[in-house]
């Protein structure tokens, strides 16, 4: 039960972490006059974002929203990242789960049981799947990653 309930509560804070930038930054645009030249500069004519079309695709080499948007300025979302750490998140849940599944056949617990040394060994094992993560999730969003050789798109 208590698996069950972080990866509900993991659920919940994924949903939070993308609603809640979604939610402010509507109010933001929805409160402003128009795109600030610092927004200009990031997405408008001439920026990467521009000449990789804001992520979403183009027609006629003008990014999908550009016409809509460039008075008014919006919260743009570059394709990105997600993906290959989704993979990665869901790759390392199945390692965890394997290894909680190989405690109960072999050692008769998922976790605890009589054996402190191998306690300790099983809480090194998980927490370093946890460092693993972070650190090719981060390689990743720095541009030293190779995750996105496993998007297949």
């Amino acid at each position: 039960n208590a698996i069950g309930n972080v990866t509900g509560s993991n659920s919940v804070n994924v949903f939070l972490g993308l609603g809640l930038p979604w939610i402010f930054s509507s109010l933001y645009w929805a409160s402003t006059g128009g795109p600030t030249d610092k927004w200009k500069a990031a997405y408008g004519p001439g920026s990467l974002a521009y000449q990789n079309c804001w992520g979403g695709g183009c027609e006629d080499d003008v990014p999908k929203g550009w016409t809509k948007y460039k008075s008014t300025g919006a919260f743009v979302v570059q394709k990105g990242k997600l993906g290959p750490s989704l993979i990665l998140y869901a790759i390392l849940t199945i390692v965890a789960f394997s290894f909680i599944t190989g405690r109960r056949v072999l050692l008769g617990a998922e976790i605890g049981g009589s054996s402190t040394v191998v306690n300790y060994m099983s809480a090194a094992f998980m927490i370093s799947l946890w460092v693993c993560y972070l650190l090719l999730v981060s390689l990743q969003d720095f541009g030293y990653g190779f995750l996105d050789s496993l998007m297949i798109v």
